[in-house]
């Protein structure tokens, strides 16, 4: 029997890495009220609101980067399939971090590594204390299978984006990737 090629070995691989059903539960922090004061209302309401929205803006721009890194990670890991690189639990954790380990230890294990790029379109749908969720509609037709000795392409791609949502947990001062539902061949959000 010949195992899976190309685009469909890579596809089901990331499929799987990413396709992993199951929310963290932790709950969000309180945010504390404002204290009272007696200075005039334009200067309380302006400096608060000011200091939330750069600080959610922060945030954002924190969950986003640490996911991208993520998809780094798991494209130069792809290079080689090595399994058991320490990259890989740099931005991923849990379901994720196992799936992940377990696609490359199948591609290793069939001679095939993966190369190219993947095209992320994320944004943050939510953050509530060390969760966040996030819906990327990427594109991985351009990181496909390879044969590790020949460099011969394994497959062509089919072109199709995949809608996910994606929760992150923060660990230690970094965004990981900790779950993944995908909608396969449908970008909603």
């Amino acid at each position: 029997m010949r195992p899976l090629t190309g685009r469909s070995a890579i596809l089901l691989a990331l499929v799987a890495v990413l396709a992993l059903a199951g929310c963290s539960g932790d709950s969000g922090a309180n945010e504390a009220a404002p204290p009272a004061t007696t200075t005039p209302a334009t200067s309380t309401t302006a400096a608060p609101t000011t200091t939330t929205t750069a600080a959610a803006d922060a945030r954002e721009a924190a969950v986003l980067a640490d996911y991208r890194a993520f998809w780094d990670d798991m494209i130069a890991v792809g290079a080689t399939a090595n399994w058991r690189s320490p990259r890989l639990d740099d931005h991923a954790t849990g379901n994720a971090l196992a799936s992940a380990q377990a696609t490359y230890r199948s591609l290793n294990q069939r001679g095939l590594v993966a190369r190219g790029t993947v095209k992320v379109r994320a944004k943050v749908l939510a953050i509530k204390g060390n969760t966040a969720t996030v819906y990327d509609c990427n594109s991985t037709s351009n990181f496909l299978a390879y044969d590790a000795k020949t460099g011969e392409l394994q497959g062509r791609s089919s072109g199709r984006s995949n809608g996910k949502t994606v929760t992150l947990v923060r660990r230690n001062g970094t965004w990981k990737v900790a779950n993944s539902v995908t909608e396969v061949g449908k970008c909603t959000k």
